[in-house]
């Protein structure tokens, strides 16, 4: 198993209390959501088109796509509307007062998430 490789994204203060900031990290959107449990590091954009989240709608734990009203939990990355799709999460670090983030997607444990049944 290779070791996980940590970055640097930002310092703590660059996010918002009860906002979000995207960053574009070695490739990849990933979004950084400040919410009453911490940080917590997920994919960045929508899944329906890429659209970024710091962009979104957010009341409280649920951010919602303005494009076409995707909606997902911020807390488990799992969606509401779409109930199908779900948000990767990162493994995120501080560091001091900077804010650290693997670039290797926790895997999903939830053995229930299923969407093989999707027409895609």
């Amino acid at each position: 198993m290779s070791e996980a490789r940590y970055q640097k994204v930002c310092h703590r203060n660059q996010i918002p209390a009860g906002g979000i900031r995207n960053f574009t990290i070695d490739g990849r959107e990933i979004a950084l959501f400040d919410t009453e449990n911490g940080l917590v590091a997920r994919s960045g954009v929508c899944k329906h088109n890429g659209y970024k989240f710091e962009l979104c709608e957010r009341n409280g734990d649920v951010i919602r796509c303005p494009l076409h009203h995707w909606q997902y939990r911020i807390s488990t990355g799992k969606g509401i509307q779409p109930k199908w799709t779900q948000l990767e999460r990162y493994p995120l670090e501080i560091r001091g007062d900077e804010v650290w983030v693997c670039l290797e997607p926790e895997a999903d444990d939830d053995e229930t998430f299923d969407t093989s049944s999707y027409n895609w």
